[in-house]
């Protein structure tokens, strides 16, 4: 069950709980989770024959060969997956202003032409890199393909440390999904989905299988009492192999609480052209201290796309967690994806 909504709707949720802390002090949220190890990959089987894709629609140029079918043998041990993300190689973005991603009110990265930033507000709350703004689109996996034509709006107050952010402005008759993972938008003119970003079904026992391996054991969770609730295909880089991301995780039903035991991993799988397969924990959440508050641990992947027009896709995950929603954008790092910024609003 999808435990995520957009910032927006969130951001009313949490401020009326803006002064409520732990100890009775008001804080900020820092600008990504700190609670989520990155990390620990384990090896895996062959990548089975994977279930034809859902209806989700997405844009393809016609430039672009479509990707390969993963490939299935042996899979290796894996190393980790890098924690942070060096200044890239990329040719920097030609145009006069930052690029800023956005989800909700909340900024979640700025791309200032050589690298990722996390974002910035002054001293009145107001947001820093947001000027000179002409395009915006708006992507995510709850939509069935980007949306152009939009705006950013004035400014509106978005979280308890008076940050503001601003509004979002959608072309005459198109309205977002309250349903589904959500979207994020990003100040860009360029195609934001060049390759085909493909959900699949969720019932393969290969993904099942996967998460299981990949559930902590020092954590005392329970790792068959989970369930698979995203799959998504897409070719990051466009190397011809896609890549493949999943979520699994464990929700106790309790009312929307959380419950010691709980947990949620999102997994990156990586093929290879000799049809070996790395298997890595992109992000995860294991409950083991649950508060009376109803926003349980969790997390999900909520886009896929070229956020800063150098044509390699980034991935957004969106997590959720006390009086906190917060949203990471993980950039490809020597062909692994690794944290470059996030942002969101909690205390």
């Amino acid at each position: 069950m999808n435990r995520l909504h957009t910032l927006a709707a969130a951001a009313g949720l949490l401020a009326v709980f803006a002064g409520c802390t732990r100890d009775g002090q008001v804080a900020t949220a820092p600008p990504a989770s700190t609670d989520a190890p990155v990390t620990t990959p384990v090896a895996t089987t062959a990548v089975p024959t994977l279930p034809p894709p859902t209806t989700v629609p997405t844009t393809v140029p016609t430039t672009t060969a479509p990707p390969t079918t993963v490939p299935a043998t042996t899979v290796p041990t894996t190393t980790a997956a890098p924690t942070t993300v060096p200044p890239t190689t990329a040719a920097p973005v030609p145009v006069d202003r930052v690029v800023t991603v956005q989800y909700g009110f909340s900024p979640i990265g700025v791309w200032d032409g050589d690298a990722w930033r996390f974002p910035e507000w002054d001293g009145a709350g107001l947001p820093v890199f947001v000027s000179d703004i002409a395009s915006v689109v708006v992507t995510g996996l709850g939509l069935a393909e980007p949306v152009t034509g939009a705006s950013y709006g004035p400014l509106e107050y978005h979280c308890v440390g008076d940050e503001q952010g601003p509004t979002l402005v959608l072309p005459p008759g198109v309205e977002l999904p309250d349903a589904g993972p959500g979207s994020i938008s990003v100040t860009a003119d360029w195609d934001v989905q060049p390759r085909p970003v493909t959900q699949v079904g969720l019932d393969h026992p290969e993904y099942h299988a996967v998460g299981q391996a990949l559930v902590d054991p020092a954590s005392g969770a329970d790792p068959t009492a989970g369930t698979v609730t995203q799959v998504v295909r897409a070719d990051l880089d466009g190397n011809g192999i896609e890549e493949v991301l999943f979520t699994f995780e464990h929700q106790s039903d309790d009312g929307g609480f959380g419950s010691a035991g709980d947990y949620t991993l999102i997994v990156a799988r990586y093929p290879h052209a000799d049809g070996t397969v790395d298997d890595v924990v992109l992000w995860s959440y294991y409950e083991d201290d649950p508060i009376d508050f109803p926003n349980p641990g969790t997390g999900e992947l909520l886009a896929i796309a070229d956020l800063n027009g150098d044509g390699v896709m980034e991935v957004v995950t969106a997590h959720m967690y006390w009086e906190a929603v917060i949203a990471e954008i993980h950039a490809l790092v020597d062909g692994r994806l690794a944290q470059a910024t996030g942002g969101g609003c909690g205390v």
